[in-house]
């Protein structure tokens, strides 16, 4: 059973406005970031105190307005962004990282994340080499010529979201280095490749980041040559278990209590997807990923589901197929577009 624990912050959420700056444990804080023209409308920075200034978790999305939510959110806990200590990424999206260079900036502190996370980041760098595998991520797709255009990320995105060098590099049960806390890093790959929760020892509380929400889902997209992210994420997921015990501080939303059900909950769903994926393609007998996508159920009609949405329906449509895949249950042809069919 899930337990909502954060009622301020879901009353809020009800009512479409931001939550309260809140302290959820003694010298533990959470400050609502908002984050533009999006669902999601806000992530949860939290805010270790400590004695040589604080230590942010995920500062926010690159923007005015969460600029100044952050800047006042500390003001309101007798801080400020110039005396952050470090911020402690739980990966690299930019409603979650894209505020730490400018802490940084203002502040001198240190930026950690996970080496996967620094890998992918790196990787994007190269904008001609992104453009050259994004077409090819598209044509092996299947999308059709005239529908490329509105599914190419475009390179203003990518510099934002490449823009970010850590000074830490944090691998899976290293201390995150916060003065004062027993806060350990826990490597939970799937939506991103080096996604990081963090525990936190003297408290009954685990920062999930986007691993782990009380209400959604997180994407799990498939964009490389070979990779098996859904794979990865169920893995990661059945960590959680042990730490049942604990409240989750999610990246958004609100806090909950019932790690283990909401794992349970969302291994359900994975595999209820990757059911409804077999049996379009036991219908289909052969089908590109753009054609199997559209015949899924999704939040908003496939006609609904545009640019940016309809980019992340195909990936985790491939991320589903590709983990039917290792299972022995799919098997795609050499061509391109990829063709899939059941296996046998």
């Amino acid at each position: 059973m899930v337990e909502v624990t954060g009622t301020l912050q879901k009353q809020a959420w009800r009512d479409r406005v931001l939550p309260p700056v809140e302290e959820v444990r003694p010298a533990l804080w959470s400050i609502p970031v908002p984050i533009p023209h999006n669902p999601l409308r806000y992530v949860l920075c939290y805010v270790f105190q400590t004695s040589s200034g604080p230590v942010l978790v995920d500062p926010g999305w690159p923007v005015e307005d969460g600029w100044e939510a952050l800047g006042a959110g500390l003001a309101s806990i007798g801080s400020e962004v110039a005396a952050t200590r470090g911020v402690l990424v739980t990966h690299a999206h930019l409603d979650h990282h894209g505020l730490a260079n400018r802490v940084r900036a203002e502040s001198g502190c240190w930026v950690a994340m996970h080496p996967a996370e620094e890998r992918q980041v790196a990787r994007l760098r190269d904008v001609r080499e992104v453009a050259a595998l994004n077409g090819r991520w598209l044509r092996r797709c299947g999308v059709p010529l005239a529908e490329e255009a509105g599914l190419i990320m475009q390179p203003e995105r990518l510099r934002d979201l490449m823009d970010i060098v850590p000074d830490r590099l944090l691998e899976d049960g290293d201390d995150a280095g916060v003065p004062g806390w027993q806060v350990t890093a826990l490597w939970t790959p799937g939506h991103t490749p080096g996604h990081l929760c963090y525990v936190v020892g003297q408290a009954d509380v685990l920062l999930t980041g986007d691993h782990l929400l009380p209400r959604i889902t997180p994407n799990i997209s498939s964009y490389g040559d070979d990779d098996e992210p859904l794979d990865e994420y169920l893995s990661a997921l059945g960590l959680l278990g042990s730490y049942d015990d604990r409240e989750a501080l999610p990246g958004h939303e609100y806090r909950f209590r019932g790690i283990r059900d909401r794992a349970a909950d969302i291994e359900r769903h994975h595999q209820a997807r990757l059911r409804e994926v077999l049996g379009q393609l036991t219908a289909r007998q052969a089908g590109t990923v753009w054609e199997i996508a559209q015949e899924l159920r999704w939040s908003r009609s496939w006609a609904q589901t545009t640019g940016f949405l309809r980019r992340a329906a195909l990936a985790e449509t491939l991320a589903h197929l590709r983990s039917l895949r290792l299972a022995g249950l799919a098997q795609a042809a050499g061509t391109e577009p990829e063709l899939w069919r059941p296996a046998g």
